[in-house]
């Protein structure tokens, strides 16, 4: 996420002195990649032999407070998780599985490699999903993601994986 966010600059810059126009904004958006999702041992939320719930990204994404709506549970804060990860969850998503505020879930890496706990904090939904902050439409693009706060996601997320990120993505607008 650090060198993500180091090189960011590097590529808005550039790319605003190649074009000849101001940067506007510019964002971050690092993705774990795909984590299996499952329930936690003992739960039969999801059936008695439920192990596999679908497939989510842990996802920091700066500046998301500003531009998503909490409908339930907390906003999305500056704080830090404990042993057991803060994530939030796009309104559909939650919808779709019967998820509540408060539950715990685990999602690793494979279904067989060790899982971290994780807290659903909050449902969201994009405040103006046809805002340039938005690459893409959210309720689409952003629908599996769980979103977690930046230090969580250097915390609790790189650890799990060797290159520590799956994906980053620079969303870049000039004036």
């Amino acid at each position: 996420l650090e060198g993500a966010e180091e090189a960011a600059s590097h590529v808005a810059d550039t790319l605003a002195s190649e074009v000849g126009l101001p940067l506007k904004h510019l964002g971050t958006e690092v993705h774990s990649g795909s984590m299996m999702l499952h329930p936690r041992e003992g739960s039969t939320q999801f059936g008695e032999e439920k192990t596999y719930l679908g497939s989510v990204n842990l996802v920091y994404k700066s500046g998301i407070e500003e531009n998503v709506d909490f409908i339930a549970g907390d906003p999305l804060d500056d704080g830090a998780s404990g042993e057991v990860l803060d994530v939030w969850m796009h309104n559909l998503l939650a919808e779709e599985m019967g998820v509540n505020i408060g539950e715990e879930l685990n999602v690793g890496v494979t279904l067989a490699t060790n899982p971290i706990p994780i807290r659903v904090r909050g449902f969201w939904t994009a405040s103006d999903p046809e805002d340039e902050y938005w690459f893409k439409h959210p309720g689409t693009t952003m629908k599996d993601n769980l979103i977690v706060r930046r230090q969580d996601y250097i915390t609790h997320v790189e650890p799990l994986l060797a290159a520590k990120s799956g994906q980053v993505n620079w969303h870049v607008i000039l004036d």
